[in-house]
């Protein structure tokens, strides 16, 4: 049996002080138990192993929350936090929403990024596109269009014979 599917619960809760505390919830004998540690996640997790298998010295090393790799769990919260910053820029960008107006909003609502954050974000999205898609000036020469009052060629007899 895997860990997943003797694991019940697991939760981080806060103190007054705001010192977390690690807590598992899991069936032993068919009661609820629950292991928590005030210091590390870890220390919880091992105690949970311990409970479960106690005829082993089964431990993790490592940073792990709740048998995920803390660097995994930490790519992927940037990687969310990059999509939540983007999805912010493309609105911004798409809507009339001017440098003013926005930095009045995250005055008001702290939980709303800074405008720096999303001009970094616009000046990485710009680089980006010029990098694949590079745009240059070209220097396309003065030329003279042909009168108007030429006569087209389709009138041209001689063409209208060679196209036939």
């Amino acid at each position: 049996m895997a860990v997943s599917e003797l694991l019940q619960k697991y939760k981080i809760e806060y103190e007054s002080d705001g010192q977390p505390i690690f807590k598992i919830w899991f069936e032993e004998n068919f009661q609820q138990c629950v292991v928590e540690s005030k210091e590390f996640l870890t220390k919880a997790a091992n105690e949970y192993l311990q409970r479960k298998n106690p005829n082993t010295h089964t431990k993790l090393s490592g940073i792990y929350m709740f048998g995920l790799n803390a660097t995994d769990v930490e790519k992927e919260h940037e990687e969310k936090e990059n999509q939540r910053i983007d999805a912010f820029t493309k609105v911004i960008d798409q809507g009339s929403i001017s440098c003013d107006t926005y930095q009045n909003l995250a005055a008001l609502q702290p939980e709303l990024l800074r405008d720096r954050v999303i001009l970094n974000v616009r000046k990485r999205i710009y680089e980006e596109m010029n990098q694949k898609i590079p745009i240059s000036i070209l220097n396309i020469k003065n030329t003279t269009l042909a009168s108007i009052n030429e006569t087209p060629d389709i009138e041209n007899q001689e063409v209208v014979e060679e196209v036939l």
